[in-house]
């Protein structure tokens, strides 16, 4: 490999990651690699927020030494995002990234703003201790939130590698964490309390890694349990991800042959399975920012039952519409809603009409047209404000209607509340309505409309 240029490599991880380009790890690694960029503590999530500065001052750590000015650093660069704008001109050939940082810190929200929740670091600083009403959210703790979260924020990461850095190969190193220790005389144990923390750790670890590759384009390293041990005079200390140097050569003579296989064979970096341009992808980005924010403030109230709920709560409106007698009387409701109502708002020279709401995806409703009239079903999402009291849209994914055993519909009939899917018909006086209707959250599989 010596022949060719050096490889460009930039990093995105822990030191499971860092460490192969790490002259005490692997010496000769300058042979073969240059890093020209790299990011440690951080999130996926936090990476993809807007830039955010603060007065640097208030991240100074004391005493001024190298351990505290390298922990400013990773601070600071969780906060300005750099690392996006070095993939941009850097010139990157391969981007190594692992998934251990998500699982050990999560994020922290406060006055609106999302950072990574970097423990080590963080409290040590004026920065920290002046955060208003902070709050912290684990995968360890809420997995299906925190999940919700962050797969969103990884499409949206890789959407900005397709539009930005499209010749960027991307390389997962599976990080786990291990109980088995290699002592100083060449004998190894099981830790137990490595046992412990690795059991709630890679499996986690194993959800996020699956869902990248699973959904883009990667290069995988994998972690190989039998012939990896914990270090007990490790540089960094002994922990259950600080591993022997046999790992860390090992692990770099299997991306030395994966970017061998890579030239020879010509290979296309390609690392996301769909085309986006950049006006979709900001559109996305600010619509997953607002949705985030609703969904974090709902945690922070302890309001995990319903944290979620916005983004499976369909509302269906109806109203008979003629003139103010014209009205609709529920018969049957076979399947339970969250809520049926008459609200007074709805009510007008036109008729009066009701209004469902429901997260079970589906429903079957039966009612009565109190006089000849226009029938109008408006199948919508939820009405969620911004702080500027902008109606900001929630998908809802429709995928069924049937009117009276006809079938309507049965595909995707994405909208949100300013968008609706209308059904209308002409209806007689006590004239008997079966309404079924069936929906989704949005979901990668549903069809975007836009505009």
């Amino acid at each position: 490999m010596c022949e060719y240029m050096k490889t460009k490599i930039a990093i995105y991880g822990s030191c499971i990651s860092r460490d192969l380009f790490n002259s005490h790890f692997v010496p000769d690694y300058k042979e073969f690699f240059e890093v020209a960029a790299d990011v440690q503590r951080t999130t996926m999530i936090s990476l993809m927020q807007n830039p955010m500065e603060i007065d640097k001052n208030l991240i100074d750590m004391l005493p001024h030494n190298t351990k505290n000015n390298v922990s400013k650093k990773f601070i600071v660069e969780d906060l300005n995002k750099i690392f996006l704008k070095n993939l941009i001109e850097k010139d990157i050939d391969y981007l190594i990234i692992d998934n251990y940082f998500e699982f050990l810190f999560g994020i922290l929200y406060f006055d609106n703003n999302i950072i990574t929740n970097n423990f080590w670091d963080l409290p040590k600083t004026q920065f920290y201790k002046i955060m208003p009403n902070k709050f912290s959210l684990k995968i360890y703790e809420n997995f299906e939130e925190y999940f919700c979260i962050w797969s969103r924020y990884c499409d949206l990461f890789f959407q900005f590698l397709t539009l930005y850095c499209p010749d960027i190969s991307v390389i997962l190193i599976q990080a786990r964490e291990n109980d088995q220790v290699m002592k100083s005389d060449g004998t190894s144990y099981i830790y137990s309390d490595f046992t412990k923390t690795m059991s709630k750790a890679n499996p986690l670890l194993e959800k996020l890694d699956s869902y990248i590759i699973n959904n883009f384009n990667v290069s995988v390293l994998k972690f190989d349990y039998d012939n990896t041990y914990c270090d007990e005079n490790h540089i960094w200390g002994f922990a259950p991800m600080h591993f022997c140097k046999n790992y860390h050569n090992s692990l770099s003579n299997k991306l030395r042959n994966i970017i061998s296989e890579d030239k020879l064979m010509n290979k296309s970096s390609n690392n996301y399975k769909m085309v986006f341009d950049e006006e979709s992808f900001k559109r996305d980005l600010n619509r997953t920012n607002f949705e985030t924010r609703v969904l974090l403030k709902n945690i922070k109230k302890s309001n995990i039952a319903s944290s979620l709920k916005i983004y499976n709560l369909a509302r269906i409106d109806i109203k008979n519409y003629g003139s103010n007698e014209n009205k609709i009387r529920l018969i049957e409701e076979i399947l339970p809603s969250s809520s049926i109502s008459f609200p007074d708002w709805f009510k007008s020279d036109e008729g009066e009409g009701m209004i469902i709401e429901s997260e079970n995806g589906s429903i079957d409703i039966k009612f009565e047209c109190i006089n000849d009239g226009s029938l109008k079903i408006f199948l919508r999402g939820q009405n969620i404000l911004d702080k500027n009291l902008v109606r900001f849209p929630v998908y809802i994914d429709f995928i069924n209607l049937k009117v009276n055993g006809e079938q309507i519909f049965k595909e995707s009939k994405l909208v949100w509340h300013d968008r609706p899917y209308v059904f209308e018909k002409e209806v007689k006086n006590s004239e008997i309505v079966d309404v079924h209707v069936e929906w989704l959250p949005f979901n990668k599989f549903s069809v975007f409309k836009r505009g």
